[in-house]
């Protein structure tokens, strides 16, 4: 009788620790989505809100295709890296390549799917635990990118390594694509 005290006890400390576990970072935001709404009076404007979820965007929708090798059991150190290559491949197809929209979306998505195909195949092929497969293919890409950009940001009216001008224009459309408009928060 004695030990099913300490037993139940346990239970209720482990149910808090799950609880917080499994909800933590909700109530996390939760809190701080009520604080800031209380102290600054713009926070909770609609073109405010507009403006955090724009700037989200992008780290979300990576986090969701993270999610996707976390579901397998598996984890991807080379996304980021894959981000900025894919970043400088989409805007060189505007800038420098003078491309449409949709061809430079399309390169980009299948240039970034070859490279998800490219870690696959590493990390199952060679047996090659995961995390440091895609460690070496972080160091990869973001040397790809560099040599790619030749270390520059890439952008419209920028300086060629031959000393023109890049010609091409980033599509009206595609500079929408979280867009962030300023505006006071205090």
């Amino acid at each position: 009788m004695t030990t099913a005290r300490p037993v139940q006890e346990k239970a209720k400390g482990s149910f808090a620790l799950d609880f917080l576990y499994k909800y933590g970072t909700l109530i996390t935001v939760l809190v701080l989505i009520i604080f800031f709404g209380t102290v600054a009076d713009n926070f909770l404007n609609p073109s405010n809100i507009i403006n955090i979820l724009r700037s989200i965007s992008i780290v979300t929708i990576i986090a969701v295709g993270l999610t996707v090798s976390l579901a397998v059991g598996g984890f991807d150190l080379s996304v980021g890296s894959t981000a900025s290559l894919a970043n400088a491949l989409v805007i060189s197809m505007f800038v420098w390549h003078g491309q449409n929209i949709g061809i430079g979306i399309g390169l980009t998505l299948l240039f970034c799917l070859a490279v998800g195909l490219v870690n696959a195949f590493l990390v199952i092929n060679f047996k090659i635990d995961d995390m440091l497969m895609t460690l070496a293919t972080m160091f990869i890409f973001q040397g790809v990118a560099l040599t790619y950009t030749r270390g520059a940001t890439v952008s419209q009216n920028m300086i060629m390594p031959s000393g023109d001008f890049a010609t091409g224009k980033i599509p009206a459309m595609f500079e929408k694509i979280g867009q962030v408009h300023g505006s006071s928060l205090l």
